[in-house]
């Protein structure tokens, strides 16, 4: 993170502009990943079903750059197989910045692939707002990995239960 965050804007441009980095991945997220925020599921999935891409709502002053918000995705991830196309695209983004968190993103996906499979279609929702509260607990990955399962016993019990 530390390498990327040095010029994350010729970082994001290079990915946005590469034959090798997953296409269509949105901008934002990229971004997400390289200051090693999470990564929002609801935009992965809305980019993943536009025809034209999601204009950022930025501008420069200079050498500045200035956020003025962010507009709401299209498409919110609402069930298991919404979370399973926008997770599909987010380890692929992932992996491809961070080549070593592979498995950690496939132990991860199992993980709550088999949370929803174990319960009921109408409490899926709890499964994804535990997913929300994992990534968000984990982010960039530095200090808790996704693959670290023990740690999030007390979201599981908070959410799930």
């Amino acid at each position: 993170l530390r390498k990327f965050g040095r010029d994350i804007s010729a970082c994001k441009q290079w990915l946005l502009t590469s034959s090798s980095a997953p296409s269509g991945f949105p901008a934002s997220e990229w971004e997400n990943l390289l200051r090693g925020k999470p990564v929002n599921l609801d935009v992965v999935f809305s980019s993943l079903y536009q025809m034209v891409p999601v204009k950022e709502n930025k501008g420069r002053i200079g050498d500045n750059e200035i956020s003025f918000g962010h507009t709401e995705p299209a498409r919110k991830v609402q069930t298991h197989g919404d979370w399973t196309i926008a997770w599909n695209a987010a380890s692929r983004a992932t992996e491809f910045l961070f080549r070593h968190r592979r498995d950690e993103l496939d132990e991860y996906a199992r993980f709550i692939q088999a949370e929803f499979a174990t319960r009921r279609v109408d409490t899926h929702y709890r499964v994804l707002h535990f997913d929300h509260a994992i990534q968000t607990t984990v982010a960039g990955g530095t200090q808790v990995l996704l693959s670290d399962i023990d740690q999030f016993a007390g979201h599981r019990s908070a959410i799930l239960s």
